[in-house]
């Protein structure tokens, strides 16, 4: 029995010499993986400042008090101003390279959920290509529990460029007595270029327009403004003064002072844009300042009442006393988008 014995030690020393002679020394055990690990960054561009790693891992084995996960990153990754929230129960501790999460007293980090830790406010590498981040876990002596490698890829960003072409079209269309203009109806035929409102008959009131309407990609929309050159006036001088300028009113007949020709005869305008002017009233043109009578904040397709398109109605109402004569002016739109 003792000669059996002593053959048993003989192979055992054998077999480790062999193992000597082949390594060089005896072979090192490798510490286990951890069961995933992955680091996710918010900016991948080179030099980026204020980059946030989000580093998720699944322990295979659960850490007790004075226990850590070791976060090494490569070098080229600046984690001089990084701040490091570990995952509940754990503290972190940072030098140079190396973040730890310290389970706290009295603590564990289970093995049977995934662990998050977010270091925020690194510098990416000034040189594109892959850097390790190694999530590994240790005893209190240092001792490697098991360790996973991670990887991150540094690129340059790419520049997207397209181009869109400025449109605008804007159209004057007309309007018959069977339309209206918020609740007044027109009471002749206008044309795109002209508003022939004919014999005017004092007391009666005569109504035309134009349906107007834009269509612009124009980020910041349009404004459609109108202006008369003069007022309604014949070769002798005589005119038909302008309804108030000063705010619109509800339209109102020419009260016909004898001692005031302003009072003979008005010309006022409404649209069914409320955003400039109020619904159902009137006001009169100088032959100065432009009337905004159709505004919108942002790019239109030419439909919709108030928004791509508008009705806008010229009245006149003229008094026993208003002279006789051919009256004549011109209105000018303009249509201005604004990109």
């Amino acid at each position: 029995m003792q000669k059996i014995k002593r053959l048993k030690i003989a192979v055992v020393a054998v077999l480790i010499l062999s193992m000597v002679a082949i390594y060089g020394s005896a072979p090192k055990v490798e510490a286990a993986s951890l069961d995933s690990a992955k680091d996710t960054i918010s900016d991948s561009s080179p030099s980026q400042p204020g980059v946030t790693h989000t580093i998720v891992y699944d322990l295979g084995t659960a850490l007790t008090a004075g226990q850590y996960v070791r976060f090494t990153f490569e070098a080229g990754i600046d984690l001089s101003s990084a701040t490091t929230t570990c995952p509940a129960n754990t503290t972190a501790s940072a030098t140079a390279q190396l973040i730890d999460c310290v389970v706290d007293a009295g603590q564990t980090l289970a093995s049977t959920t995934v662990a998050t830790t977010t270091v925020t406010d690194a510098v990416n590498p000034s040189t594109t290509g892959d850097y390790s981040v190694t999530i590994s876990t240790h005893q209190t002596d240092d001792v490697e529990i098991e360790s996973s490698e991670a990887k991150i890829y540094i690129i340059d960003d790419v520049t997207v460029t397209a181009h869109v072409d400025a449109t605008l079209s804007f159209s004057i269309a007309t309007t018959t007595p069977d339309d209206k203009v918020g609740s007044d109806s027109f009471t002749g035929t206008s044309s795109p270029t002209a508003l022939a409102f004919g014999t005017l008959n004092s007391g009666s009131e005569y109504l035309m327009g134009h349906l107007l309407s834009v269509s612009t990609n124009a980020d910041d929309g349009y404004t459609v403004t109108v202006q008369q050159d003069e007022n309604l006036q014949t070769a002798a001088g005589a005119d038909i003064d302008s309804f108030s300028t000063s705010t619109s009113a509800a339209w109102s007949s020419p009260t016909a002072d004898i001692n005031d020709e302003n009072t003979w005869g008005s010309l006022g305008l409404t649209s069914d844009d409320s955003d400039a002017i109020t619904a159902g009233q009137y006001q009169g043109l100088d032959s100065t300042n432009a009337f905004t009578i159709m505004t919108h904040g942002g790019p239109v397709s030419g439909a919709g009442a108030g928004v791509g398109t508008t009705t806008v109605g010229y009245k006149i109402e003229v008094s026993v006393l208003q002279e006789a004569g051919d009256y004549q002016n011109t209105l000018t739109y303009i249509c201005t988008p604004t990109y």
